[in-house]
């Protein structure tokens, strides 16, 4: 159940977030390309870490929010960011994700820094799709191996084997 509402949550971003991308390229500033600049930076020390930077991931967004000057997207934004620390936390686990998330995240500040509204609107689309089927696909992942019964079998048929060992 929370896993769906989660699903739902990057299909809210999904069809927010480019748009939000497109206003804050008409009004990025140096001071707010900087500022991503240095988030996109601590995001890319932890990964290399090992940490997936789930804490940057999420400035990064709330930050282009912020560019916007809109108080409702930049509240939006942060209630969605806050809703969706598991499923960011889920998705950057794995390091080709983590990889596609910062190529993502550059393509998007790239677009921010020419102050190109469209080129922003579709380089955060790009990226959120992405995300979302990450998203999806570990969710079917877990939904169709369910490992909770394997490795409750795997235990039981290891504890058959040891008794038959210990009693042979």
């Amino acid at each position: 159940h929370r896993l769906e509402q989660q699903l739902l949550g990057d299909e809210v971003r999904h069809i927010l977030e480019p748009g939000v991308a497109y206003f804050a390229a008409q009004n990025a500033t140096p001071d707010h390309l900087h500022l991503l600049e240095e988030i996109l930076q601590r995001q890319e020390a932890k990964a290399a870490e090992g940490d997936p930077g789930v804490e940057e991931d999420s400035l990064f967004h709330y930050a282009i929010a912020q560019m916007t000057g809109n108080d409702f997207l930049m509240r939006l934004l942060q209630l969605i960011n806050e809703s969706l620390v598991e499923s960011r936390d889920l998705v950057l686990r794995y390091p080709d994700t983590q990889s596609a998330t910062r190529i993502g995240h550059r393509k998007i500040l790239q677009a921010l820094s020419k102050q190109d509204p469209e080129q922003a609107r579709q380089a955060m689309l790009a990226h959120t799709d992405r995300q979302a089927l990450r998203h999806v696909r570990d969710v079917r992942l877990r939904r169709v191996f369910n490992f909770r019964p394997l490795v409750r079998n795997l235990a039981g048929a290891l504890t058959v084997v040891a008794s038959l060992v210990v009693f042979a």
